[in-house]
């Protein structure tokens, strides 16, 4: 479900307006990166690691604010 970035950007916005609630564990980018090496093997290895990092502390601090605020 993280794979295209703007579906990506869109589920994590929905999440932090508290709209869902988000289940993470690292088995969703381990799959995501996996395709998208697979899909488009152009993409820059690097590029790829820093996306994956501000995916998860993007995520990681949603579901924080969320559990904090939510009551």
């Amino acid at each position: 479900m993280l794979y295209p970035s703007t579906l990506r950007d869109l589920l994590i916005r929905v999440a932090q307006a508290g709209l869902v609630h988000a289940r993470w564990t690292e088995q969703i980018p381990d799959e995501m990166f996996t395709a998208l090496r697979r899909n488009r093997p152009g993409l820059d290895p690097a590029r790829l690691d820093r996306t994956r990092t501000r995916t998860r502390t993007r995520t990681l601090m949603s579901m924080a604010f969320h559990h904090r605020y939510s009551g």
